[in-house]
């Protein structure tokens, strides 16, 4: 799975906490069946961050975590 790829996978589960009005990523929002490709996403995204092949501010912008 490319990045872009799990970012736009990504985007399908964003929540927002209605606590304190911030997004997150929550995977219960997604059908059982198809929660592994969204660990890959997340993984995909994770070592993306590490290797600096995007940022972490990057990444929240573009999933629409901030």
């Amino acid at each position: 799975m490319e990045l872009d790829q799990a970012i736009e996978l990504l985007k399908k589960a964003v929540k927002n906490n209605a606590t304190n009005d911030e997004n997150h990523i929550d995977l219960t929002v997604v059908p059982t069946e198809e929660r592994p490709k969204y660990q890959e996403a997340l993984m995909v995204s994770q070592i993306a961050i590490r290797h600096g092949k995007i940022t972490k501010e990057d990444f929240n912008r573009r999933v629409h975590l901030e």
